[in-house]
């Protein structure tokens, strides 16, 4: 999709569920988050890549990927082109939201909120809290999920 006003390539912020889904399930939810983030201009708090991170070592610790399919991911995650905003830039929204979310969460929202642009997620939780806010700008949340 292409902005309207700008001709430019929407901005989208995606969080950690989606960018997991992207990285290590070759089903038709990566496939769902692959074909939407095609094309836009992916921000995302810098916090995304440590929780991801954090989700790939869990999962090798558990067995459910092997260290060379995590250490795999781990590579990808770094390489994809996705433009990490410091938590500055959203910290005393972060800070408003806290009775409905958590501050990870809250992060991304935030700077959806502040960029008027859409959050893209695998977590429907999210999108749920996101949706119970009182005075939300980020009402564009998509769950991108084909399971």
């Amino acid at each position: 999709m292409i902005g309207v006003a700008e001709g430019l390539p929407e901005t989208v912020v995606v969080d950690t569920s989606a960018v997991l889904d992207l990285l290590i399930d070759p089903s038709a939810a990566g496939q769902a988050v692959a074909e939407r983030l095609r094309g836009r201009d992916l921000v995302a708090p810098d916090l995304m890549f440590a929780e991801a991170a954090n989700v790939l070592r869990t999962l090798r610790l558990r067995g459910l990927l092997s260290d060379a399919e995590a250490s795999m991911a781990y590579a990808e995650l770094l390489e994809l082109p996705i433009d990490a905003w410091p938590f500055a830039s959203v910290e005393h929204r972060v800070w408003q939201l806290r009775g409905g979310m958590s501050a990870s969460d809250a992060a991304f929202v935030a700077l959806a909120e502040s960029l008027t642009a859409p959050l893209v997620t695998s977590d429907d939780r999210l999108a749920r809290a996101v949706e119970a806010l009182p005075s939300s700008r980020a009402r564009r949340v998509e769950v991108v999920d084909a399971r």
